[in-house]
């Protein structure tokens, strides 16, 4: 559905440490990121993604994520 160019999550709750999202593109939302779930973010690094509507990195869909030192 164009969503989600580097991960989409529907299910779960992933936790992704240490990561370099770089290039990523989508259609619709996530660039790099589109979750529908909790998802942990530490350490990553978003470089050059894009998204043609809404966020060129990441669109959280879910309250209770966590985004750190990233």
């Amino acid at each position: 559905d164009g969503t989600g160019g580097g991960i989409l999550c529907e299910f779960g709750a992933p936790r992704v440490l240490d990561c370099v999202f770089e290039g990523n593109t989508a259609e619709n939302s996530g660039g790099a990121i589109y979750s529908k779930k909790p998802i942990s973010i530490r350490g990553c690094s978003f470089l050059y993604n894009s998204a043609t509507n809404t966020g060129g990195a990441i669109t959280d869909r879910e309250s209770g994520s966590t985004i750190d030192s990233s």
